[in-house]
């Protein structure tokens, strides 16, 4: 049983062994001594050949294309700082002027390209025997890209905070879908949904922003393949 099979076997049904996975990013570019932010995030051909060597070394049994929360974000407008250890945001967007900000065309974005090109490669390369992860932003994620979590928790202090929140979602998950389907195609085995800040918003007001959206866009992405929802923090109460 090659990575591939023992991986989705691990989801579908009991494997014959745990596949070994650990989160991979910058143990990849460390290992190759890729600079992480201009070749690592910024070159899907130097980002796949440092995923499928660091697999190889360590035995890991998937390749990902995960690099950072603000490739969707980039495609919204959200200029990113390359002077930092990973990217991040320059400068966030205001909320009060995002309903007039028109969906953008991700195929016209290059950072939303070069990820689609990374599992483009990842496919011909070990696509028949590893287990390729595609990656996008889940929605609590997603507009903390777009925003920053300080002024998402600002808006909290309305009476309405919970509809303004909404809002927002609900304008940023057809990209979202529209990311994941392209990696889909693209030759992705699973969708990672990075929702890293998740444990910060409290389960109430998780429950009424966030549960709904993330349930669309999870069963949307399980139409075709397994969605991966990776959550960091004490969540053992959520």
């Amino acid at each position: 049983m090659n990575s591939l099979d023992l991986t989705l076997s691990a989801i579908n049904d009991v494997p014959e062994k745990i596949p070994f996975n650990p989160y991979i990013m910058h143990m990849a570019a460390t290992l190759l001594n890729i600079d992480y932010n201009h070749k690592f995030c910024q070159k899907p051909e130097v980002l796949a050949d440092a995923m499928i060597k660091c697999s190889d070394y360590f035995g890991i049994d998937h390749v990902n294309v995960s690099t950072d929360a603000y490739r969707e974000a980039n495609a919204w407008g959200v200029e990113i700082d390359w002077g930092s250890h990973t990217p991040i945001a320059k400068k966030y967007l205001e909320i009060d002027e995002f309903e007039s900000i028109e969906t953008p065309d991700i195929l016209e974005n290059i950072r939303i390209q070069n990820r689609v090109k990374a599992v483009e490669i990842l496919s011909e390369k070990v696509g028949g025997t590893q287990c390729i992860i595609g990656w996008i932003e889940a929605p609590f994620n997603g507009i903390n890209s777009l925003f920053g979590l300080v002024n998402i928790l600002k808006l909290c202090r309305y009476s309405d905070w919970d509809k303004k929140i909404r809002r927002l979602v609900e304008k940023i998950i057809p990209v979202q879908k529209e990311f994941a389907k392209l990696q889909i195609e693209a030759g992705a085995h699973i969708i990672g949904t990075g929702e890293s800040a998740a444990s910060q918003i409290g389960p109430m007001r998780y429950e009424k922003c966030f549960l709904e959206g993330t349930r669309e866009l999870i069963n949307y992405i399980q139409k075709d393949v397994p969605a991966l929802y990776h959550v960091c923090g004490n969540n053992a109460d959520r």
